[in-house]
């Protein structure tokens, strides 16, 4: 398994290796270069080795079923790649332009994806005053790229910070990583819990069936985040300190279906208190009183830019 990115240069016939821009447990993320372009590079690794096989003699799998189990690994990823190639049209959610799968002998295989390189939603943050106009055009870009995932018929399943980039050439907010997402054309169930807790609906999190409406719900959550000092709802009020139990309590809270006030923001003006009441609904913790759709929450969130 001495397999080298930059042996493969060019990469289909015109891109070279650039700087490494994260590493993650399964691969990692490059910068690559052409001519005139630069683009982001993931590469997925699955890979199988004598410590796996001692794993999987302890856990009853054989030596033949290690590839088996591996294989569907493979195409867990590349159901990932067909959701996002069909979604490519929609310029909300992050292109993924061409992909090859190198297989090594007896090791198990690379995907390499090209993509657009975009900046993660945490450094913008990091590096920019966020106001509630960010907030609100956040809000509708995401939106609308969960729009064009429910014509296709997708449900993306983990709606946080950490899947969302920011395009700064078209000042475009863009939803990647569908690596848990279902395609109810092929789908079998959607049941189950899903996502990341800090951003799940208390229905998902009891175990009912996932939903188009569960991914506008943490959406709703991002948004309450970014009014509310970045802290999650029933948290204590900014900058007062916090334990992780604290941090636990809250989100349990949320989910057992505990009141939910609106963000600590609310206070500042007449257009600050439409903006937190309106993304408050998102999170109801009564689920009648939310939107019906993620095109109902952008509507709603375009009459609060409207007011500015």
């Amino acid at each position: 398994m001495d397999f080298d990115i930059k042996d493969m240069e060019p990469l289909w016939g015109k891109w070279t290796i650039g700087k490494e821009l994260g590493e993650g447990a399964f691969g990692k993320t490059w910068e690559i270069h052409s001519d005139r372009e630069v683009c982001a590079l993931k590469q997925i690794d699955i890979l199988y080795s004598d410590i796996d096989e001692k794993r999987a003699f302890i856990e009853g799998i054989t030596k033949a079923g290690i590839r088996y189990y591996y294989k569907a690994l493979l195409e867990d990823s590349l159901d990932e790649i067909k959701i996002m190639q069909g979604l490519k049209k929609c310029e909300n959610i992050v292109a993924l332009e061409e992909y090859d799968v190198i297989e090594e002998d007896n090791c198990g295989w690379h995907i390499l994806m090209r993509m657009e390189l975009l900046q993660p939603l945490s450094k913008y943050l990091y590096e920019n005053e966020f106001n509630i106009k960010a907030v609100v055009k956040l809000g509708t870009d995401i939106c609308k790229a969960l729009e064009e995932c429910r014509k296709c018929n997708i449900i993306h399943r983990d709606i946080k910070p950490d899947n969302i980039f920011y395009d700064k050439s078209n000042d475009t907010f863009k939803l990647g990583d569908f690596g848990i997402a279902i395609d109810l054309k092929t789908a079998t169930m959607v049941n189950g819990r899903p996502g990341t807790i800090t951003h799940m609906s208390p229905e998902v999190y009891r175990g009912e069936e996932y939903t188009f409406d569960d991914d506008v719900y943490a959406l709703g959550i991002i948004l309450y985040r970014l009014l509310n000092f970045n802290r999650l709802p029933l948290m204590s009020i900014y900058p007062e300190p916090f334990t992780p139990k604290q941090r636990n309590e809250a989100a349990y809270n949320r989910l057992r279906g505990e009141k939910i006030p609106l963000p600590a923001l609310c206070n500042n003006s007449d257009i600050t208190y439409k903006l937190c009441e309106t993304v408050r609904r998102a999170v109801s913790e009564d689920k009648s009183e939310r939107y019906i759709s993620a095109y109902e929450f952008r509507k709603q969130l375009e009459l609060v830019i409207n007011m500015i």
